[in-house]
């Protein structure tokens, strides 16, 4: 097929428009920002409008029809250990992936695809019409009683506490659980010398939960857990700012 009438042709248009979410290196020796492109996701139905548009005298059936079948030949295509092109796009191809399994032997694959000179030019001229600096997306769910199973922050004295969230795996400088009073309003002290920390081992330190056992220190009464760690996710890279994490109230009896 000649470069002429090649499978998918680019014409010349607009430059287009995208946003980014800007996010900081978990590496702390890093300290560089880098940026995250938010898709806007466009749906099987609108590329063959968009076709329909440009091949009026081709109705979306036989669009359809035609992309399908382009599909199950480039599956099989590969399935034989071929690289396939994408017309003018780039090239389909079959690649190894991570380490060879010791015992096995076994070698993983991938499918991975290189774009054409054409489709990098496509994007080079893009507009960022927005660029938001992303915060770290760290929450509690939930308090759960292990003695009752009991969610909702309903605690008893030397209970065994399991929190359950997001990026809450504890570490780095600063870091810990505390039970800080809390007032009827839900409000709490911000003087640290108030707040009762949680000196116990933590039975489970994960992202996605904490369990320890609550100490004698924290008696009766309303709290409010604040978790503060510098990890973030599960590869434990110690960030430079305390992520601070805060539970709704939770009483303890």
């Amino acid at each position: 097929m000649g470069d002429d009438n090649a499978f998918i042709h680019i014409a010349e248009s607009a430059p287009g428009r995208i946003r980014i979410v800007l996010q900081e290196s978990n590496l702390p020796e890093n300290g560089s920002i880098y940026g995250k492109v938010l898709r806007d996701r466009c749906k099987t139905e609108n590329i063959v409008d968009m076709v329909a548009k440009k091949i009026p005298l081709v109705d979306t059936g036989t669009i359809v029809s035609v992309l399908n079948a382009y599909a199950d030949s480039v599956l099989e295509a590969l399935s034989r250990g071929r690289s396939v092109p994408f017309g003018r796009l780039g090239t389909f191809y079959i690649s190894a992936k991570g380490a060879v399994e010791r015992d096995s032997g076994k070698i993983p694959l991938t499918i991975k695809f290189e774009a054409a000179q054409l489709m990098t030019e496509a994007v080079g001229n893009m507009e960022i019409i927005s660029a938001k600096k992303s915060e770290p997306h760290a929450f509690i769910s939930s308090v759960i009683n292990v003695a009752t199973g009991v969610s909702g922050g309903s605690l008893t004295e030397g209970c065994s506490v399991l929190i359950k969230g997001s990026n809450l795996c504890i570490g780095g400088k600063d870091s810990g659980v505390w039970f800080v009073p809390s007032i009827e309003n839900g409000s709490f002290s911000h003087d640290e010398a108030s707040w009762i920390k949680i000196d116990s081992p933590l039975v489970y330190n994960q992202p996605s939960k904490l369990l320890f056992n609550l100490p004698q220190s924290v008696k009766a009464g309303t709290y409010r857990i604040v978790v503060h760690t510098r990890y973030l996710g599960r590869r434990k890279y110690e960030r430079k700012e305390i992520i601070e994490i805060i539970s709704d109230k939770v009483t303890v009896s």
